[in-house]
């Protein structure tokens, strides 16, 4: 007979004031190689980042664990890797050039964005689950101004020196480090079982940089104005490892 698991809810709820913004990292390959459609079918240690409740149906290990399993993603929109791999090696002719700016207008923005997690350890015991993991993120936008001057210099499209608007870009970055504790609790029903989990999590905040254009121009003289400030936890000559900390509470149901 074929079973079935249905993940019901994952609600995440703060119980500080302030929202703790960085979810679990996963620590699952099984999930990446299924591209992260895992919801419904974690098990063990994999559980813990995806549904605690999880780790009280059937299908679970006595035991299991993961030590050091590391995540790198990146990836570009509009504009993709893929298309700059295309040209990798020749110049980009103006065509082509022109169809990406097209398509950055379209989109408002060109955003990049890459992602590193590292978890030191995740392991699962019965209905019991613990990891440690580390995430870094930073994410940037390029206006459709700074794109147009990245491919075709303050010479434009046409050829013919100009002043461009460069300003709307924006840099976020953000690092922070979470410890997270899983436990779930089955319920037999008359069709099958069902699963209330629950995962607490600390997280430290390591870093958070904002930057935000404040109207950066380039002339056609040519002259580059760049206005981009920065503000966030940053400081060299006395970091700090905890930045700011919070604890939340991830409240997970599932059915078989």
């Amino acid at each position: 007979m074929m079973k079935s698991t249905i993940a019901i809810a994952l609600v995440a709820l703060s119980i500080f004031n302030a929202s703790v913004d960085a979810q679990l990292p996963s620590a699952s390959t099984a999930a990446l190689g299924m591209g992260d459609n895992f919801t419904a079918a974690a098990r063990g240690y994999h559980a813990i980042a995806w549904n605690p409740a999880l780790l009280g149906l059937t299908g679970n290990p006595g035991s299991s664990l993961t030590i050091a399993p590391v995540r790198i993603v990146s990836g570009l929109d509009p504009v993709s890797m893929g298309d700059l791999a295309d040209f990798s090696g020749t110049i980009v002719d103006s065509e082509t050039k022109s169809s990406w700016l097209s398509s950055v207008r379209s989109e408002g923005s060109e955003e990049g964005s890459a992602a590193g997690d590292l978890t030191y350890l995740a392991a699962q015991v019965g209905r019991f689950g613990l990891q440690v993991s580390s995430r870094v993120t930073a994410v940037a936008d390029l206006s459709p101004g700074a794109v147009q001057f990245l491919l075709f210099g303050n010479a434009g499209q046409t050829g013919e020196p100009e002043a461009i608007d460069i300003g709307g870009s924006s840099f976020d970055a953000m690092a922070s480090s979470t410890i997270a504790a899983s436990y779930a609790v089955p319920f037999r029903t008359v069709s099958g079982s069902i699963s209330v989990g629950a995962t607490i999590k600390y997280t430290m905040g390591h870093l958070l940089a904002l930057a935000r254009d404040d109207g950066s121009r380039v002339t056609a003289e040519p002259l580059i104005d760049v206005r981009f400030p920065m503000v966030g936890t940053v400081d060299t000559t006395d970091f700090e490892f905890n930045n700011g900390s919070g604890i939340g509470l991830d409240i997970g149901v599932a059915m078989q």
